[in-house]
């Protein structure tokens, strides 16, 4: 059950082409179920809902207002970031935000002062971290070789 002690409850602000790429790692993240979605467009709302099984939220705010929501994630345009990743912020929830994080240093300055005024994790989604090509570069630069 989102939640739960053992279960962090996710939501998505915004629910375009990327949110399906989220939906599949949270469904294969252990200890995660993606508990509902907004998006601007409500039909597009209830056709990810659909697909993903979760529910769909009238509004941003009645998703950060959900106690069964913990995190976050901010899958919209970017210049509405920082406003997204400032209201879940300031309603206690974690945040991952899909790249790029904000459109200045100043923006992300802000979610990070936020994030550390809540004791909130605040995170960008690098979907590539964990790629091959980026391992081997990371480990040719801790060996001095690159």
């Amino acid at each position: 059950m989102a939640g739960t002690p053992d279960t962090v409850g996710v939501g998505f602000i915004g629910a375009g082409d990327i949110s399906i790429l989220h939906a599949r790692a949270v469904a294969k993240a252990h200890g995660a179920k993606l508990v509902g979605l907004w998006n601007r467009g409500q039909d597009r709302a209830k056709q990810r809902a659909a697909e993903f099984g979760c529910r769909t939220y009238d509004s941003p705010e009645a998703l950060v207002n959900d106690p069964a929501v913990n995190a976050v994630f901010v899958l919209t345009n970017l210049e509405t970031h920082l406003e997204y990743t400032k209201l879940a912020l300031e309603h206690g929830k974690h945040v991952l935000v899909e790249k790029p994080v904000g459109a200045s240093v100043a923006e992300i300055a802000e979610m990070k002062r936020l994030a550390d005024a809540n004791g909130l994790v605040c995170m960008p989604g690098h979907n590539y971290i964990y790629e091959s090509g980026m391992t081997r570069t990371r480990e040719l630069v801790e060996a001095g070789d690159l």
